[in-house]
């Protein structure tokens, strides 16, 4: 029979919620961060989140805490977020110099968020192309490393889940979602996705898509790096980009980029229009990670969770 064990032995730690918000913007899969406005870790860069309240006057949850620290740090709400959940709890000794402390990640997804304001301890609030965290740019705590966990979660349910129409927004064509499946796979030119391929792939899936009702081309996707298609040019001529002006900053601004309005999308140069699609009933059904008929792509990196895989019944006895 097991020894009874001493309470005593066992250290007391505190638990904090921190988020990993992802969105694309300006063609690159960008998280959410926070310039911390105290210690520790004064000045540099951080997740939004902090501790979980558990004092007499009120007992929060992780998700209540994680939602208040949000809307705090940046003055985003989680209740329209297409997608959350609970990305991993991370607790290594020394990750916090304050003490012992456990933090419960959560991933959440995002389509051109609303404009963000810096508040309570964040003395700034942007976003961070993941790809420089990727690279090896330092961050407060272990941040980095949940940074690096939420992406590569990301990537794995964009080839097995519907999560890839959450980045789009509520009406895209189908060349908006393949450069969503683009940018968060970090392909380039040289290895991006078959278009034809992909659309009868896309479009084989039941249920996965429906034609939208309103046609009307979202101006935002030139300014988020969405819309490649040839005949259709940039909103506004900011000159922001991954390779200049703006986009070129480390940090990109927490302001959401212009929209462009329907005349000036009415403007643009003359050729056939793509048709828009919208979630279909299977995504309002089931959510974001409702699994997909088939992968994306033939070869999986990692196998789909058991949860998520279709099963097929056995053949009947005759």
């Amino acid at each position: 029979m097991e020894q009874t064990r001493d309470s005593d032995a066992y250290l007391p730690f505190s638990v904090t919620a921190d988020l990993v918000v992802l969105e694309v913007r300006e063609g690159k899969l960008c998280v959410l961060v926070v310039k911390r406005g105290g210690e520790p870790f004064k000045g540099e860069w951080a997740l939004p989140g902090g501790f979980v309240d558990r004092t007499a006057q009120h007992k929060e949850s992780l998700l209540e805490a994680a939602a208040r620290e949000l809307r705090e740090e940046t003055g985003l709400g989680l209740k329209r977020a297409p997608y959350l959940a609970q990305l991993g709890a991370y607790g290594d000794p020394g990750r916090d110099p304050r003490g012992e402390v456990v933090t419960v990640a959560h991933l959440v997804v995002t389509a051109h968020a609303a404009a963000l304001h810096p508040g309570d301890d964040a003395e700034a609030v942007g976003w961070l192309p993941v790809e420089r965290v990727l690279e090896g740019k330092s961050l407060a705590f272990d941040h980095a490393r949940i940074i690096t966990d939420a992406v590569e979660r990301v990537q794995d349910m964009l080839q097995y889940t519907a999560l890839g129409v959450a980045l789009c927004g509520p009406r895209f064509s189908i060349a908006n979602l393949r450069r969503v499946y683009e940018i968060v796979w970090m392909r380039g030119k040289d290895d991006g996705l078959d278009p034809g391929n992909f659309q009868k792939r896309m479009q084989g899936m039941p249920g996965l898509l429906q034609e939208a009702a309103d046609q009307t081309r979202p101006g935002w996707y030139d300014e988020l790096g969405l819309s490649s298609r040839p005949g259709w040019s940039r909103g506004g001529g900011s000159g922001a980009g991954p390779g200049g002006g703006e986009g070129a900053r480390e940090v990109l601004p927490a302001t959401n980029p212009r929209r462009a309005t329907s005349s000036a999308a009415a403007s643009s140069p003359a050729g056939p229009r793509p048709v828009l699609y919208e979630p279909g009933p299977l995504i309002r059904k089931s959510g974001y990670a409702a699994p997909l008929a088939n992968p994306i792509l033939d070869q999986l990196r990692v196998a789909p969770p058991a949860n998520l895989v279709p099963r097929k019944r056995p053949p009947r006895k005759t």
